[in-house]
């Protein structure tokens, strides 16, 4: 990529990861550009991204329920403000006109706020279920399983998020009688009442290895994963060949030249990227919030869903009101949606149809990237692969981000955020005061951390097609990004918390967050006045301004 003007600045060890995030991309930091300052623990506050994660969420909901809270290990909040601060450069690069660049601010403990209040729900939610309880999820966000379960030879992550998850699990454990037993085989029930189920789950898995785990979940579609270390992880090619330690977690191709992309006028009132076009095929989490940071940066992001198949994240917070709740209103209703698809447009298009899949291409033909979070192999099955895109636009950056990335030996996987960082080595870092593993089942790693890294490699491939005039097939493992973060070297000793755990509903009175409300007030056609999850930089001293709603779903629309 050659250089790029980068002028960290801050007293923590954020500015060096940032530096060294760009240079894994093969881009040197050269003198100049507009002042970037990094902060390890708050604007304007020396302190230590231990000392963020005892304000920002993580503390609060990591360690056992009668004990202290537990930091994040290995400097992931002071890699996260590198990180941003990283692709905060590689996006007024794109802009290219250094003149009318803001000053940005990145601290360690707006990310995690913002990364907490993103999956913590409303504040009643919050009130109940962000809190310390050991290596399972409180109430197992309400839907059961959700945590960490001791097995035979370690402790292997579960999860589910509706009936059909539950079911597969228990198939993948050998369909144990008890699973079966009236009152066990609802999983939202189960949830609010758990003990019973989790003492049993744990009875079922105590004579069970994490390798035949894994390949029975494989083979029943069931979300388990070991917990592994980074070596555990390696030998048995969870990673994809040529990922080592410190990395990026993206392999790229380069495709063909050309495409009507570059000749927009770059950068303006809503941001460094106004005038990039990006097209969006994604769902749930890790993927929508590469468009959300995209767009917060003024990017023009068009959101691709099928109207019988949408994003699931429509009724994240309301899947218990299936039928007790106006079906249009309630897929237009979740704040979780609200907050990761502000400032997009919407589109409703069948890509099963062929008319569907011309739309497409029409689109992509006029844009300058295109994200999709698919299986490994979906793309393809829709006849939109890579050959396809090319043919469609030489010049497009396209980024896969699958959770384990093509090519790993896990490539079948279902990919929810908890099983990808127990996968990576990167929970199994999370331990207690006494050195026992505790794991991060509530503070999610690896969505937000996946999201980060593909803005991060999507910006990098669009600053090299400017350079080289080729656009490029970016294919990200969210595994291999979640042990980039945990894996890489630490710049210094592990440092201790200074400062009280403050509980995540109580954030909003902590005179660390007095100058940066995590919030910006939004308003939707069907939920009325809102506030939504604000963006976890500062441009000139504010948060990036909420400037049209979530896109609303047209069941009738797609062709």
């Amino acid at each position: 990529m050659g250089t790029v003007p980068a002028a960290f600045e801050g007293p923590g060890r954020a500015p060096a990861y940032a530096r060294m995030w760009l240079d894994l991309a093969g881009a040197e930091a050269a003198p100049g550009g507009t002042p970037i300052r990094l902060w390890d623990f708050q604007v304007g506050m020396e302190g230590s991204g231990a000392d963020a994660s005892a304000v920002a969420g993580p503390a609060a909901a990591i360690g056992h329920a009668d004990g202290p809270g537990v930091p994040l290990p290995a400097d992931m909040p002071e890699k996260w403000s590198g990180l941003v601060g990283a692709l905060l450069v590689l996006a007024e690069a794109w802009r290219g006109d250094g003149d009318s660049a803001p000053e940005y601010d990145v601290s360690a403990a707006d990310i995690m706020r913002s990364f907490a209040l993103q999956n913590s729900g409303t504040p009643e939610e919050r009130r109940r279920l962000w809190r310390r309880n050991g290596r399972i999820c409180v109430e197992h966000g309400l839907i059961f399983p959700m945590g960490f379960f001791a097995c035979r030879d370690g402790h292997v992550a579960l999860l589910g998020r509706s009936r059909r998850d539950w079911r597969r699990i228990a198939c993948a454990l050998g369909d144990p009688d008890w699973t079966r037993r009236p009152g066990f085989d609802n999983p939202f029930v189960l949830a609010r009442q758990s003990a019973e189920a989790d003492a049993l789950l744990e009875e079922t898995l105590a004579d069970q290895g994490r390798d035949d785990l894994l390949v029975r979940g494989l083979e029943e579609g069931a979300v388990i994963a070991p917990v592994y270390s980074f070596a555990e992880a390696l030998e048995r090619g969870v990673f994809r060949p040529g990922f080592e330690k410190p990395a990026m977690p993206f392999l790229a191709e380069s495709l063909g030249e050309g495409g009507a992309a570059a000749r927009r006028k770059r950068g303006g009132p809503a941001g460094p990227l106004e005038g990039l076009v990006c097209v969006e095929l994604c769902w749930i989490w890790s993927g929508p919030m590469v468009g959300q940071i995209l767009a917060d940066l003024g990017a023009e992001v068009v959101k691709v869903e099928s109207p019988d198949r949408f994003d699931l994240y429509r009724t994240r917070g309301l899947e218990h009101l299936r039928g007790e709740m106006d079906e249009q209103v309630r897929l237009e209703s979740s704040l979780y949606f609200h907050s990761l698809n502000r400032n997009k447009t919407g589109l409703s298009l069948n890509l099963k149809s062929e008319e569907g899949k011309v739309r497409l291409l029409e689109l992509v033909a006029q844009a300058d990237l295109l994200i999709e979070n698919f299986t490994v192999g979906t793309m393809e099955r829709m006849a939109l692969g890579r050959d396809v895109l090319k043919r469609a636009n030489p010049g497009l950056v396209s980024l896969s981000m699958s959770g384990p990335g093509r090519g790993s030996s896990v490539e079948r996987l279902r990919s929810y955020g908890l099983v990808l960082s127990a996968l990576a080595g990167a929970e199994i870092l999370i331990r207690d005061d006494e050195g026992a593993f505790i794991g991060s089942p509530t503070f999610s790693i690896s969505d937000p951390n996946a999201a980060c890294f593909g803005a991060f490699a999507a910006l990098a491939a669009l600053v090299a097609r400017d350079r080289d005039g080729r656009g490029r097939a970016l294919d990200l493992s969210q595994i291999e990004a979640a042990a980039a973060l945990a894996e890489t070297p630490a710049l210094g000793p592990p440092q201790p918390m200074t400062v009280p755990v403050v509980e995540l509903d109580d954030s909003n009175a902590s005179p660390v967050f007095a100058g940066s409300p995590g919030w910006i007030e939004a308003h939707h056609p069907v939920t009325g006045r809102e506030w939504l999850v604000a963006a976890p930089w500062r441009a000139n001293g504010r948060r990036p301004p909420f400037r049209k709603p979530a896109p609303m779903l047209n069941r009738g629309a797609g062709r």
